[in-house]
C-alpha cells in the first residue's frame, strides 16, 4: 500500500513537470507571436 502510494505520488509529481515544461514552451511559442502582431 504504502508502496503503491509512493508510486503514484512520484506518477503525479512526473506529470506536473510535464505540465509545467509543456505550458512554459507554449507560452515561450505564443508571447512572441502575440509581441509580433499589433495591438488592435
Amino acid at each position: 500500500m504504502k508502496c503503491h502510494h509512493h508510486q503514484l505520488v512520484e506518477r503525479m509529481s512526473h506529470i506536473l513537470k510535464l505540465h509545467k515544461f509543456i505550458f512554459s514552451s507554449l507560452l515561450f511559442f505564443i508571447l512572441p507571436q502575440n509581441y509580433h502582431q499589433p495591438l488592435e
